[in-house]
């Protein structure tokens, strides 16, 4: 739960989407608000998500070491065409690295008495994604690297607008303008489609999601395979507990 100070009064989600790298690359939209902007007007945003991460997992035939901290910074910025059309452009920087993050986490569930899973036992602030399968090394990535992701242009239709409730459908390409060897891109064209909606039940009280499929392009990182469709959706429900407040989960 996230304290959220606005003014607006429309559900407005939360600015975040997958961070696991080989989703990440592969276009899937971040969550957007239902209601468009008013005709000839825009809006702009920018959002921070900053992930730590340590996963280590084997079987007879793989062994998977993903461990790293991210920054992955996004510009959006949406305008409204007219009252039923608008297009919305995301700009993404993002940064792979040892990050500083490791023994904060690791004491903060130690004093919680929390799992600590395998954080005790693998160094601090160290970067490394490797796979490997059958005995070869598929991926392999253990310098720190970032730059310019893959910019992503929206198109979107207001379906229905009113007091209580919006739906509005949304497609996105997804443009390969960042880079696969630093894990910023899948260099391929990435399509996305869905819907966006909110209901307020009560005045104080609302719902919205988003809920869409992805088309990734093709794959060329390390021979591995990706689904043709990808379906995802995002929910939230948010309290106006003061006029300047939300509360959202």
């Amino acid at each position: 739960m996230c304290l959220l100070l606005t003014t607006q009064v429309s559900a407005q989600p939360f600015l975040t989407q997958d961070q696991n790298p080989f989703s990440l690359i592969h276009g899937q939209p971040q969550p957007v608000a239902a209601r468009l902007p008013e005709a000839n007007t825009g809006q702009w945003s920018l959002s921070l998500d900053i992930t730590n991460t340590l996963n280590a997992e084997k079987n007879s035939s793989e062994n998977l070491l993903v461990d790293f901290e991210s920054y992955h910074l996004r510009f959006n910025y949406l305008y409204a065409l007219n009252d039923d059309w608008a297009v919305k452009v995301d700009i993404p920087l993002i940064h792979y690295g040892g990050g500083f993050l490791d023994n904060n986490i690791d004491s903060w569930h130690d004093f919680f008495g929390l799992p600590r899973a395998d954080r005790p036992n693998v160094a601090d602030d160290q970067f490394q994604i490797s796979y490997t399968l059958n005995g070869q090394t598929l991926i392999k990535h253990n310098s720190s690297d970032g730059g310019l992701g893959d910019i992503q242009l929206a198109l979107s239709n207001q379906l229905v607008k009113n007091t209580d409730s919006a739906l509005s459908l949304w497609t996105s390409i997804d443009l390969p303008t960042g880079s696969q060897a630093n894990l910023s891109s899948n260099d391929s064209i990435d399509l996305s489609l869905w819907l966006a909606g909110d209901y307020r039940f009560h005045p104080d009280w609302s719902v919205d999601a988003n809920i869409g499929v992805l088309f990734p392009g093709e794959n060329d990182i390390e021979n591995l395979a990706v689904e043709n469709q990808v379906y995802f959706t995002y929910m939230g429900i948010q309290w106006q507990a003061h006029p300047m407040v939300d509360l959202r989960i």
